[in-house]
């Protein structure tokens, strides 16, 4: 069985840790109403949540699965705009990582998010200071020692694509938006791309190309960071892909629910 893998930003959605929705679950840290928040949603999946930790004030959230005979750590992470708690946050997820991957017989991982920090300060960072790579340890460092390959630039390696841009002047852009995921799992995935509709914070999509056509399948996870707004979505399009992303109109009505837009 496929599994598509979606991340998006919103707002917004309420407090709580684990809910049913309208065609699965949800587990998510809320964070202050003010900062942070993560939440995975998981669509008609045939397979077993295991288990799951989050962090109180919404920056982290991770989800042990059990799908297709094999387990998955999976992770969101909305990083720490002061770099010394994004380094202690990375560092200590990186331990808790380890430890599942022991507990639970795995080395199948999956992180994505917003790291808000950028992976290489020539490619992903515009304007930059540099003529050539020049890669940050925190996300380096990390990924090294769980063994994971960031999936779109190792399908990209020389393409310069934002996922951040200056609001006021739009002069300056950057990829902080990132999907980690185990080296033995790059064979597996078909694409990932950034999408240009959400304008802020665009997230990448693993193994969708055209989301709006692509998926024939009902299986599906939603990565969510609820700290950033829809301020710059273009609404119609986003609740256009829902209803075609996912057949079950439990869904987008369940969606909306949990934002304010």
């Amino acid at each position: 069985m496929a599994l598509s893998l979606l991340s998006l930003n919103v707002r917004g959605l309420r407090n709580g840790t684990k809910r049913k929705w309208g065609c699965g679950d949800i587990f998510f840290s809320h964070g202050s109403s003010h900062s942070a928040g993560v939440a995975i949603l998981f669509k008609q999946l045939d397979g077993k949540v295991l288990d799951y930790k989050s962090d109180v004030k919404g920056h982290w959230l991770m989800v042990t699965l059990e799908f297709n005979d094999s387990n998955y750590i999976l992770l969101n992470v909305y990083g720490f705009n002061n770099r010394i708690k994004n380094r202690k946050m990375f560092s200590n997820l990186g331990t808790m990582i380890d430890n599942w991957m022991t507990q639970y017989s795995t080395d199948r991982v999956i992180v994505t998010g917003d790291f808000n920090v950028v992976a290489d300060e020539w490619l992903d960072r515009y304007p930059s200071q540099f003529r050539t790579h020049s890669f940050d340890p925190l996300i380096s460092d990390f990924s090294e020692s769980l063994n994971l390959v960031d999936i779109w630039r190792k399908m990209n390696p020389d393409i310069k694509q934002y996922t951040w841009w200056n609001n006021t002047s739009r002069s300056q852009c950057s990829t902080l938006d990132f999907w980690l995921i185990s080296k033995n799992l790059t064979e597996l995935s078909s694409e990932c791309n950034i999408r240009r509709h959400i304008h802020n914070h665009t997230r990448l999509i693993l193994d969708l190309l055209d989301y709006n056509h692509l998926i024939s399948h009902d299986s599906f996870i939603l990565f969510l960071d609820f700290f950033k707004a829809f301020d710059t979505l273009e609404h119609q399009f986003l609740l256009e892909t829902l209803k075609n992303l996912i057949s079950a109109r439990t869904f987008v009505t369940s969606f909306i629910c949990f934002i304010k837009i």
